[in-house]
């Protein structure tokens, strides 16, 4: 007991617990005694990890698959390999750390061209290229949650974030690659964060091609489905465009196999059509007539028959191709209305 307070000064005649730890301040005690058992196991869970880590495999196995839900949920830090200001950002960093720090969390702050970390951050969608990314990663019913700080990397902005976070204020982030530029058609390339932009767009019709570059079947159905896209180019009504799925995160899209067509109609996006029959073109532009959002009022004709441009804001106008029609039916009941006046004249005489 002497010795125990010559090195440990601050421990008390209590029973007291102490770990000693190679990071941090160096030690923490325990000496709430007669406290129940899991208080304990809190306690040794608190400091089993630095107030800080680099990325190890010991913190990565918390996000890793196969686990239903995490036991610690992680506060990420990735930072580029040429970033300038690293002290200043360690600073902030840890003193989120230290007002957040618990039993259910860990904190990491990692280069991101560092393994493992790097390999996590290529398979979900991170990037970090000219400044840090703050992310909330946790596994919850089986499924990797990500959430994204898009403010400052100030103590408090970071803070701000972790809150709302809390709150349940802050939307799940998506995995998604960068916006192809330029982007010319006729099959126009969609990733995640242009999705909404452009699928969902209320003016247009949108078939979407769901792929997966290595899969066979989606390698035959290009050049079809581009003939396809090809045949509708001058169409404004309709886009043609394709998503690699193995790159991009769909909020509330469900892709079972490659490749998968959806049609996600102006009149209902919410609930896409579903394509399942012959990969050929014409199979494929039937159904897309059969399920257009801008059917004539008439019902005379279709949308997709006329590659005249219109105005997309009005989705009920009928196109060019159905006002000539109309024009060429009046001329015809204007002769014969004619006909019938002359044959009256004819018997009356």
């Amino acid at each position: 007991m002497q010795l125990g307070k010559q090195a440990f000064p601050e421990v008390s005649e209590d029973p007291t617990f102490i770990v000693l730890k190679d990071y941090d301040e160096g030690k923490a005690l325990f000496s709430r005694y007669g406290l129940p058992k899991r208080y304990f196991k809190l306690f040794l869970r608190f400091h089993e990890n630095p107030l800080v880590s680099n990325c190890t495999g010991k913190l990565m196995k918390y996000v890793g698959p196969g686990q239903e839900n995490s036991e610690k949920t992680l506060v990420m830090l990735f930072y580029p390999s040429d970033y300038t200001s690293l002290e200043e950002l360690e600073k902030e960093f840890r003193g989120l750390a230290e007002e957040r720090r618990g039993d259910e969390y860990a904190f990491l702050m990692a280069n991101i061209t560092e393994e493992p970390c790097k390999k996590f951050a290529e398979e979900n969608g991170i990037r970090a290229k000219k400044d840090p990314t703050l992310q909330i990663v946790r596994m919850k019913d089986w499924q990797l949650e990500r959430f994204a700080h898009q403010g400052p990397f100030t103590k408090q902005g970071m803070g701000g974030f972790f809150k709302s976070w809390k709150e349940g204020s802050v939307q799940k982030a998506y995995k998604s690659a960068e916006p192809p530029e330029p982007n010319p058609g006729p099959v126009y390339k969609v990733v995640g964060q242009t999705f909404a932009d452009i699928v969902l767009n209320p003016s247009q019709d949108v078939f979407v091609k769901f792929y997966a570059p290595w899969c066979g079947h989606c390698r035959r159905l290009e050049p079809v489905y581009e003939e396809l896209a090809k045949k509708l180019a001058t169409n404004e009504r309709v886009k043609l465009v394709e998503v690699d799925s193995t790159e991009n995160e769909i909020p509330n899209t469900q892709v079972s196999g490659y490749p998968t067509l959806k049609l996600y109609r102006a009149a209902d996006k919410k609930h896409p059509v579903t394509y399942d029959g012959e990969r050929t073109v014409e199979a494929m532009e039937k159904f897309l007539k059969e399920n257009s959002s801008f059917k004539d009022e008439t019902k005379t004709c279709l949308l997709y028959t006329s590659p005249s441009p219109r105005d997309l804001s009005t989705s009920r106008m009928p196109s060019s191709a159905c006002k000539k029609k109309k024009k060429k039916k009046n001329k015809t009941n204007k002769k014969k209305k004619r006909r019938k006046k002359k044959k009256k004249k004819e018997k009356k005489k």
